[in-house]
């Protein structure tokens, strides 16, 4: 009699402890996430990811499972950081354990900090050769291209998973030198998930463009034999700032003038100051700085002369990174 009281306390114990987990997964949100290799066919594993809303960030609870406590339904943000530049949108719909099989990318970008700097895809962990495509588990292409060497030859596209064109690359024939290393003049276009354009650049014509949300241009950036034209807009397309190689402006949104700064070398200055000072301050500029309230009165004015060219486009943007020097 004891011996079947005992089995059937092991019975409740065993029922109670399954329908305890069982409740306990059923009420609340688990993402288990299996990432298969497109070279070997085999699961991998993830060091290192992270799923993300709202500003919070959720890691692995389970390294033998691999899995995510969520803490509700909906859509998330799945980030790897040894894999994806770019976030994946995930839709968990139901309590429980929610099972998502994904595809490591098959190309990979690496950008390597060198001078000069330089960059190269791979493939299966070999440099890319041929015409390549990569994919996503859902079948979508994730990016195609033909390579050789680990370098682009042809029209590279990379996708986002809903099908939409996320990144355009066309390498021209005619190269150029920077840092003692060749490249190709290219074209590069980025867009974001819904097509709109996030950025253009075309080395080739010297252009770069960025853009705001909703496709209108946010600045143009011109290069042109060492010198730089640039002009930045506000979202109702009229001008905030606009640099040229001696002068900057910037505008208040009525259009008025709010800084000026004209810029020259004193070049025989500069002469004379090398036999004084280390050659590397480089050459003295002299800066004629002016601010303007909204109606277009002066309300400040300096003049000066200073060895920095304040990054990123060598003016100063206020008076309080004004470094002057003593004459």
């Amino acid at each position: 009699m004891k011996k079947k009281i005992r089995i059937i306390n092991r019975i409740l114990i065993i029922s109670l402890i399954y329908f305890s987990n069982l409740f306990s997964n059923t009420s609340r949100v688990i993402y288990q996430p299996i990432f298969l290799s497109q070279c070997s066919e085999k699961k991998v594993n993830h060091e290192l990811y992270w799923i993300e809303k709202d500003e919070m960030l959720y890691s692995p609870t389970d390294d033998s499972i691999n899995s995510v406590l969520l803490p509700d339904t909906g859509e998330y943000q799945l980030y790897l950081a040894d894999k994806f530049d770019d976030p994946l949108d995930i839709y968990l719909p139901k309590f429980g354990v929610n099972v998502d099989t994904l595809f490591s990318p098959k190309i990979l970008f690496f950008q390597y900090i060198s001078n000069p700097p330089y960059s190269e895809y791979k493939c299966c962990d070999a440099l890319c050769n041929g015409l390549i495509t990569d994919y996503y588990y859902s079948g979508n292409i994730r990016m195609v291209g033909k390579f050789e060497n680990g370098q682009p030859i042809d029209t590279l596209k990379e996708y986002y998973p809903n099908g939409q064109l996320k990144l355009f690359f066309y390498p021209f024939n005619k190269k150029y030198e920077f840092a003692g290393r060749e490249y190709n003049e290219y074209i590069y276009i980025k867009f974001d998930k819904h097509g709109n354009r996030i950025s253009y650049k075309n080395t080739k014509d010297d252009i770069e463009i960025f853009y705001y949300a909703n496709n209108i241009i946010k600045s143009v950036e011109f290069y042109k034999d060492g010198k730089v034209d640039y002009i930045e807009y506000y979202s109702d397309k009229k001008v905030k700032k606009r640099i040229l190689k001696n002068s900057y402006c910037q505008y208040y949104p009525n259009g008025k003038i709010k800084i000026r700064v004209n810029r020259y070398e004193r070049f025989l200055y500069k002469i004379f100051f090398l036999f004084l000072k280390s050659s590397e301050l480089g050459p003295l500029l002299t800066y004629d700085f002016k601010e303007f309230d909204s109606t277009g009165k002066i309300i400040r004015e300096i003049k000066f002369d200073s060895y920095d060219r304040f990054s990123p486009w060598g003016f100063p943007e206020n008076l309080e990174s004004i470094k002057i020097e003593d004459n």
